[in-house]
């Protein structure tokens, strides 16, 4: 596997990580940060979704953070000298090695945001993936612009079902579990 110095001199495993997608983490976070308001994470898992609210600032930061995805997949190609379409194959094969290894490291506990953000590039790939084989004239930037809308799209009424149907009618755990079959009617 070829080392590629990445965002804030270190190496990465998979695509490689830039500003844009730390200023979509840290938005999000903001953005989570607004969804909770002032209770505590006692009260928030008490009383709220698993998402703790979905809101416009978190929307913003998937968006930013899919926008510095969609440069390190560019920089990727390039770099390595492959077509982008061949890009998300790749990544999501590192990406997995990487995460098989987190998993059987004895300080996996700590290293939960690294997984977090695995998952989350690991999920922009697969979709990007299954996109680009739907349909091979979509470019990157339209992909992941679809990608974002779905995601937040599925995210809002995720959170509208759960805070206007759900919770008012059922406990908070059994709530939790319905959701999944609404979930699933979202889904193409």
């Amino acid at each position: 596997m070829t080392q590629r110095k990445q965002w804030n001199g270190g190496n990465m495993p998979w695509c490689g990580f830039n500003e844009d997608m730390a200023s979509g983490l840290r938005v999000f976070a903001l953005g989570s940060k607004a969804g909770v308001g002032i209770r505590n994470q006692t009260q928030q898992l008490e009383d709220n979704m698993p998402l703790c609210g979905y809101n416009e600032n978190m929307a913003s930061g998937i968006g930013r953070f899919s926008g510095g995805l969609v440069a390190q997949t560019k920089k990727r190609a390039e770099a390595e000298g492959v077509p982008i379409g061949k890009i998300p194959a790749i990544e999501i094969e590192e990406i997995n090695a990487l995460l098989a290894e987190l998993d059987a490291s004895p300080k996996r506990e700590g290293l939960g945001g690294v997984v977090a953000v695995g998952l989350l590039i690991r999920f922009f790939y697969s979709t990007l993936e299954a996109k680009l084989a739907g349909n091979p004239s979509l470019t990157i930037e339209r992909a992941f612009e679809e990608i974002v809308e779905e995601l937040n799209r599925h995210l809002f009424a995720m959170e509208a079902h759960y805070y206007e149907e759900l919770r008012p009618n059922f406990p908070r755990l059994e709530a939790i579990r319905r959701i999944r079959g609404f979930l699933e009617t979202q889904v193409k």
